[in-house]
């Protein structure tokens, strides 16, 4: 009975892994004005604060390094809500993106700004699919070392909304990622270089 129960097993877990794989949700577009805020900022104190792209809404999830974290959702009105780490909890951070009139974060009273990296696309075959990848190197002439990010195939794009890419140069290292959604980067290198007016989010 034991081997009935594992191939039982085994046949609907293959069973869950097929459905998912057909059913699982696309690399959804992220808006433009929120791509356009997504970066690392460095505060006037010298900590960074971290702008990404949520993978289920389009809303915005600050990070510290220290783990601390909040989501800030645009309402109706064009006013930013923020919510406490992952919950639905009100979230008293003083925290306010950038936009063209004003491209700056303000953190707590702090101002931030977004440091330039050195960044390039690239695209190769491998297994009979092909893949993106993105090279986020700091600046300078001087060597860096380079971390290589090894996603996996979850359902949404390393590109789009890793974090690490940021992180890592912001600290003298580079960070080079790979997705199979080829698309999601092409969209966020949209985003990063096209001109914003005045009245819009300043792009990244």
């Amino acid at each position: 009975m034991r081997w009935k129960r594992v191939l039982a097993v085994a046949v609907l877990s293959a069973a869950g892994a097929g459905a998912w794989s057909i059913t699982r949700p696309g690399y959804a577009p992220v808006p433009d004005e929120i791509a356009r805020l997504v970066g690392i900022y460095r505060l006037d104190d010298g900590r960074l604060v971290d702008l990404a792209p949520l993978t289920n809404a389009p809303a915005l999830r600050w990070r510290l390094p220290d783990g601390r974290s909040g989501r800030l959702i645009r309402d109706a009105d064009g006013r930013w809500q923020r919510r406490a780490g992952w919950s639905d909890a009100a979230d008293a951070t003083a925290i306010e993106p950038g936009n063209c009139a004003a491209p700056a974060l303000q953190f707590k009273g702090l101002r931030g700004e977004r440091p330039a990296f050195a960044e390039q696309d690239t695209r190769f075959a491998g297994a009979g699919e092909t893949l993106a990848g993105h090279l986020v190197l700091p600046r300078g002439d001087a060597p860096a070392p380079v971390a290589v990010l090894v996603h996996g195939s979850e359902a949404w794009s390393a590109l789009r909304h890793g974090y690490f890419q940021r992180l890592l140069p912001a600290h003298g290292i580079g960070c080079s990622s790979t997705t199979s959604a080829a698309p999601a980067r092409a969209a966020a290198a949209t985003a990063r270089t096209s001109t914003c007016s005045p009245a819009t989010p300043r792009r990244h």
